[in-house]
Formats: C-alpha cells, sequence, structure tokens
C-alpha cells in the first residue's frame, strides 16, 4: 500500500508582529518535560492495554490514508468515540483474544501516556565512564571517539526537545509499523535518553521492552517491563530470545557500518517481526530563494563531509529502504516527511514541532558539529564565529528551511514465505 507523503505548505504572508521573521521565543520546558507530557487525544494513536500476542482489533489499527489529514486532535475526544481501556481483571492469559469491544460501552474521556521522570533542567542522568573532549564537553567511553556527539547534561536536554519535536510531528504515535498483534519483545537500538523506550513500557505493559546505547544515561525509574543495557549495536547481538519489533529514531549521525545493524536485527527477529527506522540526514532544503549560500545551508553540508571525512555516512535516512530489501526484508515502505527548521509554518502541527527543532539545534549547536566540522578541517576559532551565523539562519523564519527525515519499516519473511524477485 503506498501512503502519502506529508508535505509542508508554505503559504506567503506580511511579516507582522505577530510572525515576526525571528524566532526569539521558543518552547520552554514544561513540567515533568522528559517524555511525559500530556498526550492529547488522538484517534490516529490508541493504545489498550492488550496482552503479549493479543492481536489488535482492526478499529484501533492505523490507516495513514484514512486519517492523513485530519485536524490537530483535541483534548477530548467526543462521547460517542471508541477510544477504550480494556479492564485488566477482563484480561486473559498472553494469547488469549479480547473480549469484543462492544462489551465495553464507557468511552476513555481523555487519553494519555506518561513517559519517565527524569527532569531536564538540572537533574542529569550522569554517565559513570566518560571522556571529555577540549571544549569540556563529556563523551561515552565504552566505544571512545564511536560516536560523535556528547552525553552530557546539555544533551540530554536536547534530546528531550528532539523527542517531543518528533513526537509531534509523528502525531505522538510510537511506531508506523502495521503491527496487528501485541509485541512480546521489542527492542528500541541507540535509545539515548530512554524516552521511547519507556513509553513503549507504559503502553504495552505486558511487553518487555530492551532500550540498548553506547551510554547509560536512561532513567532508573522505568517501568518494570522496561530494562536498559550499555551495548555497541554494531557488535554481535547477545539475546537469548528474538524481538517481534525493532526500533531505531533518529540514528543518522550513528554506526560505521549501517547494514550490520540491520544484519544483527535481521537474525534476532522471530518471522513475521517488524523493523522502523525513523531517521534523517544532516541535508537542509528550503522553500526560500534567499537559502542559498546561507550559514545554515553550509552547516548542513560541512556535517556531511565532516562525518564522511571520518569515515561515516550521515545521509542513511535516504537509505535505510534500499538496505532492508536488500537484507531480505518484505513489505517495505518508506515515509518521507519534511520537517521545519523553526516555527515558519502556517499548520499548527509543523509550526510547533518547528520550534521544537528550533530549539534542538540552537541550544546545542556546539554539540552537535564540533566533531564533524573539526573533521572537515575547521579550526575551532573558525567553528566558534561559524556557528553564531548558524543559529541567526536556525532562528530566521523567512528561511523556510526544513530537514528531509524518512519513516521506513519493513517485515521480516515468515517462514517458507516466497519473496516477490522484485525484491
Amino acid at each position: 500500500m503506498a501512503y502519502p507523503q506529508q508535505h509542508l505548505k508554505p503559504e506567503k504572508r506580511p511579516m507582522d508582529d505577530e510572525h515576526s521573521d525571528f524566532d526569539s521565543t521558543l518552547p520552554e520546558r514544561p513540567e515533568n518535560f522528559h517524555g511525559s507530557m500530556p498526550r492529547l487525544w488522538n484517534p490516529m494513536h490508541q493504545f489498550v492495554t492488550y496482552p503479549t500476542g493479543v492481536s489488535v482489533p482492526v478499529e484501533h489499527q492505523f490507516n495513514f490514508n484514512d486519517h492523513h489529514d485530519l485536524p490537530i486532535p483535541q483534548q477530548q475526544p467526543p462521547a460517542n468515540d471508541t477510544a477504550y481501556v480494556y479492564p485488566s481483571e477482563l484480561i486473559g492469559h498472553p494469547g488469549t483474544f479480547l473480549p469484543e469491544r462492544n462489551a465495553f460501552s464507557t468511552p476513555t474521556p481523555e487519553f494519555t501516556i506518561p513517559g519517565s521522570q527524569r527532569t531536564p533542567s538540572g537533574s542529569t542522568v550522569v554517565e559513570p565512564s566518560v571522556v571529555y573532549d577540549e571544549t569540556g564537553r563529556s563523551y561515552q567511553a565504552f566505544r571512545e571517539g564511536k560516536y560523535f556527539l556528547p552525553n552530557d547534561g546539555d544533551e540530554q536536554d536536547r534530546l528531550d526537545f528532539q523527542y517531543e519535536g518528533f513526537s509531534i510531528l509523528m502525531d505522538r504515535k510510537l511506531f508506523l509499523a502495521p503491527l496487528t498483534r501485541v509485541p512480546e519483545h521489542v527492542i528500541d537500538v541507540a535509545t539515548g535518553t530512554g524516552i521511547w523506550a519507556v513509553d513503549f513500557a507504559k503502553a504495552f505493559p505486558y511487553t518487555h521492552v530492551v532500550g540498548t546505547d553506547l551510554s547509560a544515561i536512561q532513567p532508573t525509574n522505568k517501568p518494570d517491563n522496561c530494562e536498559f543495557f550499555k551495548e555497541d549495536s554494531e557488535e554481535p547481538w547477545v539475546y537469548d530470545f528474538k524481538f517481534d519489533y525493532v526500533h531505531l529514531r533518529m540514528v543518522f549521525t550513528c554506526f560505521d557500518n549501517p547494514k550490520r545493524i540491520i544484519e544483527n536485527a535481521y537474525h534476532h527477529m522471530k518471522p513475521g517481526a517488524w523493523i522502523e527506522f525513523q531517521d534523517g540526514s544532516a541535508e537542509i532544503s528550503s522553500f526560500s530563494e534567499t537559502f542559498e549560500g546561507t550559514a545554515l545551508q553550509q552547516w548542513g553540508v560541512g556535517l556531511i563531509n565532516g562525518a564522511a571525512a571520518m569515515g561515516r555516512d550521515i545521509q542513511k535516512g535516504k537509505k535505510w529502504r534500499q538496505w532492508l530489501i536488500e537484507a531480505g526484508f518484505v513489505d517495505v515502505e518508506e515515509h518521507p516527511v519534511q520537517f521545519p527548521v523553526s516555527g515558519w509554518p502556517d499548520d499548527p502541527k509543523f509550526k510547533l514541532a518547528g520550534s521544537y527543532m528550533a530549539r534542538n539545534i540552537s541550544d546545542n549547536l556546539k554539540g552537535l558539529s564540533w566533531k564533524m566540522l573539526g573533521g572537515m578541517g575547521m579550526a575551532p576559532d573558525e567553528i566558534e564565529s561559524f556557528l553564531e551565523r548558524v543559529k541567526v539562519d536556525v532562528l530566521t523564519r523567512s528561511l523556510k528551511a526544513y530537514l528531509h527525515f524518512f519513516v521506513v519499516y519493513g517485515r521480516k519473511p515468515f517462514d517458507g514465505e516466497v519473496v516477490p524477485a522484485s525484491q
């Protein structure tokens, strides 16, 4: 099934006081920010408490074609809507089917999925083993030099803003892969601060969720069905079970050998299991004719070239689809998404997502850029002055800049399934 691409819709309008050209007011950190902001009710993203192995009723399965143009969801659903929570006392053992949905007549007045409780502002998960660079930023020491970005408190805060912006863009959906049964085992590779893993574990309390990363910066107050491991995912995976769903988000700066990640996942997935990448690249485009030659454009090119000089491809987002097909996955789908760099769009969802992206970038430009710009030969003082110009561009709405992101998923064939020759 082909899904429509999500496009930004730039509209010409006068720059008045309400819509000034410069994003001077960016999102603040709400209380309980780390993955636990109230989830707006959303007909595209209804989570219910299903036991492992139970088929998801068809009315709770998401069809992108049916909902692509829905308006921003309201805080409460209509009184006659169909968001239900199945009472735990009526749920059978794993593998049993749910009762008929018409056995429950009370709609959920407000649907929320809390996440972990790490407060970004000053409350940091400290990695016990780190190395420091010349700027004083800390980096993981588990596989020294393998990851280009820091892991300190400022970086953890940035990851929080990144997660929230991406969640807005994804309409609060944790995944797009067409799962039909509640998974037994799920892994979140390169989990970062662990928000996605915690949110998934709370949404699916009967699912065992594993989060892995080079840095141990995940929360300790996690659900019992969620656990975190320090792991280099390019090395052989060692698990005595296989996964029903493999998730990777925002990993384009990771991995020297991305095909090894796919290979490891394939060999540790059950037949019929799904893998999903929600990823992008450093390539920046624009709807404005004035974008060419700006510091922001040069920044994206510089990150790509600098990473390449260090032996790493950070254009992975546009390549996952082909790599999954080459690895033997079937039903591979790709959904391109345009992620605004600031709050310039008129569409409320894209405007808010763009505001979070602006803060995600502008608050931590040095951490995002230092290693890769240095990799292309820029001196420290050159990087500092260059990033000052980049920050101005990030916050300039008239540039109408956006990043390229891709949601790509595929299924491991069932035993004996004939894979089409075209794949």
